[in-house]
């Protein structure tokens, strides 16, 4: 059965606006670890490596150290989109994986392998790209930096979980 009735509905939202920085994430404490790297001298660049290493806490399951992605950036006048796809081995030859002839499977639309080798297990293990971020020349915040400083993200006033490398 089809029903007749119709409805309006509308939603307003409002641009948000900064004059000292901005950082946005899906989770409120990696947005956190960013602006303090803001705070503490960090550019643009560098707060979102912050960001990214606070969502491998956070988020594990989601990216983070281990993990690769994209982030759009604006420095002065220069901007654009960096890519940090995670990397599989070296020594990882066309034959590592058997496909199963399946052409398109799970959210990565990767072509099917046998036992899923690509996804589970030690096959799968890739090399994280989100390092490659702390190397990016637009950044003020070298990688060893992060690591004796730490990004800490806070969960109330009671447990801090520090991203040390």
């Amino acid at each position: 059965m089809v029903s007749s009735l119709a409805s309006n509905a509308s939603f307003t939202k409002s641009e948000a606006h900064s004059g000292n920085g901005m950082v946005a994430t899906k989770d409120r404490l990696s947005t956190e670890a960013g602006l303090e790297m803001l705070k503490m001298g960090g550019n643009a660049v560098d707060a979102g490596v912050a960001a990214c290493l606070a969502v491998g806490v956070v988020e594990p399951e989601s990216s983070g150290i281990g993990g690769g992605g994209y982030m759009t950036f604006q420095v002065g006048n220069e901007g654009g989109v960096i890519g940090f796809p995670m990397k599989g081995p070296l020594s990882g030859k066309p034959d590592l994986y058997e496909l199963t002839g399946e052409a398109s499977v799970g959210s990565f639309g990767w072509a099917g392998v046998k036992n899923d080798e690509n996804i589970h297990g030690y096959k799968s293990i890739a090399v994280p790209g989100c390092v490659v971020l702390s190397s990016f020349s637009l950044g003020n915040t070298r990688f060893s930096d992060f690591c004796r400083k730490g990004v800490c993200v806070c969960v109330s006033h009671v447990l801090c979980v520090t991203v040390l490398c």
